[in-house]
């Protein structure tokens, strides 16, 4: 058994937790709007065909940011097509699905409002032009006036949403993406959106897609676009797959950190050439196998099921450990969002009779989003060579409180302890999440085969010690004087 070593200090400050680094993702895709968010026929259904125990859910995540309409469906999407009484339906060529566009831009504003939410709209810059983005700013931001913004009230909403938040198209250096750029074309997309946008309103919050794996086009859209940007985005999806072992997978948060931290840096150097920070959003990361999970007889339908994958305990590891993974970097990354929020590969699904139940990732985001946020600690450790723990400290200084985050990825239980400031003062609650059985998971009606349990742990002169299970992911929140 490990006996590793941990101590925090308040001295030792990374940065701020942002809120937004809670966020959630509702893309066009499967069962996340059409049987998920939104389901007019369901028992559970409110007045606007918004199921009400997903709202509930949603609110208790505590997303401050959602990302819509996507993602890869973003690329031939059409806004203008999903407002109004007259709304066109279209194929969706990303997913084989047909869109009808019942749940649109005004529906999607009228569910964050109740969820809780605010809006992070990605454009379709790749096959749209710069007046289809000046269009549809009026129609969402523009009292009124204009045709866009008369469009907007006479479709029954008066004043403007005010989106603040714009992702400048989607990963389009990707062959995946209908619209696929070099970088230089990409950089000038971006710059020439970004310019437009600033000049209609120059306190909005500009997103550029970046690579997580090609830190030369990070660096060539900086250079070319980065007088009008605000923020580099990272996507970047965990998966176990061939012969990966299970400590392999769970230490693959390792390879999006080195990433995250690269991409840092090109970041870094921008701004002391040119005196702007620019921050990182991975406002889509995604625990997924990459199996499509399709029914073929539901190919050009529309609410397929997609992407809809179980999770594990294993998965609840990753998850807990990505956020982790932000805190020891809160002073540069501004936003995240997990891709998706319900049903697709996401902590939330539903069934058409009303079950809804929360997945095994559901409670590492949860329980993170409510007691992660804070002053982000630097962690000192000793007898961790083999990268057995993993985690993070959040000084939340409202309540005097320090929430460790620790994940043991070891086959084995480990002692640990934490050596914790001199006003150290009770142990408020102490948590993990295991599960024997690394191939079970929840399902409807169970929410609780892996969610969190009591955990034992001891606070003797400032020093905080417990035995971690196997496999497992451990919040403990320790009070100051």
């Amino acid at each position: 058994m490990s006996n590793i070593k941990w101590s925090v200090d308040l001295d030792n400050v990374i940065g701020e937790v942002k809120g937004e680094l809670y966020g959630g993702f509702v893309e066009h895709l499967g069962r996340n709007v059409y049987g998920g968010i939104y389901d007019p026929g369901s028992p559970v259904a409110d007045e606007d065909g918004f199921r009400k125990d997903v709202i509930e859910l949603v609110r208790e995540l505590n997303m401050p940011v959602t990302r819509y309409p996507g993602g890869c469906y973003v690329d031939l999407e059409r806004w203008e097509d999903s407002v109004g009484k007259e709304r066109r339906s279209r194929i969706d060529p990303a997913w084989h699905q047909i869109e009808p566009n019942t749940f649109g831009l005004d529906e999607f504003m009228k569910w964050a409002k109740k969820a809780d939410t605010t809006p992070l709209i990605t454009i379709n810059t790749g096959n749209r032009s710069l007046l289809d983005t000046l269009s549809l700013y009026e129609y969402c931001n523009i009292p009124g006036g204009t045709y866009w913004s008369e469009q907007r009230r006479a479709n029954g909403v008066e004043k403007p949403y005010n989106i603040k938040n714009w992702c400048i198209g989607n990963e389009l250096y990707g062959n995946w993406e209908i619209g696929q750029m070099s970088v230089e074309e990409y950089a000038r997309n971006a710059r020439e959106h970004g310019k437009l946008l600033k000049k209609v309103d120059p306190d909005c919050r500009l997103i550029a897609s970046g690579s997580p794996y090609d830190m030369a086009w990070n660096r060539k859209l900086l250079e070319l676009a980065g007088k009008y940007i605000d923020v580099i985005s990272l996507h970047d999806a965990f998966y176990m797959l061939g012969d990966t072992t299970e400590f392999q997978y769970l230490k693959s948060i390792e390879r999006f950190e080195k990433y995250l931290t690269d991409t840092i840096k090109e970041c870094k150097a921008y701004e002391a050439l040119n005196g702007k920070r620019i921050a990182v959003s991975v406002d889509e990361w995604i625990i997924w196998d990459f199996e499509r999970r399709m029914r073929p007889e539901e190919e050009w339908t529309t609410g397929m099921h997609l992407l809809e994958q179980d999770y594990t305990i294993l998965e609840a590891l990753i998850a807990g450990s990505f956020f982790s993974c932000l805190h020891r970097h809160a002073a540069d990354v501004d936003i995240a969002c997990i891709a998706q929020s319900v049903n697709v590969i996401a902590p939330i699904r539903t069934e058409p009779d009303g079950t809804c139940w929360k997945q095994s990732i559901y409670y590492p985001f949860e329980l993170t989003s409510r007691y992660g946020r804070g002053i982000s600690l630097e962690v000192t450790d000793e007898n961790n060579d083999k990268g057995y723990i993993y985690g993070s400290a959040v000084w939340n200084k409202e309540h005097n409180e320090i929430t460790l985050f620790v994940t043991n990825r070891a086959e084995e239980a480990c002692e640990f302890t934490c050596a914790l400031p001199a006003n150290t003062e009770n142990l408020n609650q102490c948590i993990t999440m295991f599960c024997n059985d690394h191939k079970a998971v929840n399902g409807p009606g169970n929410s609780k085969n892996i969610a969190p349990k009591e955990l034992q742990g001891n606070l003797n002169n400032s020093t905080f010690s417990s035995t971690l299970p196997p496999v497992s992911w451990s919040m403990i929140r320790i009070q100051l004087r």
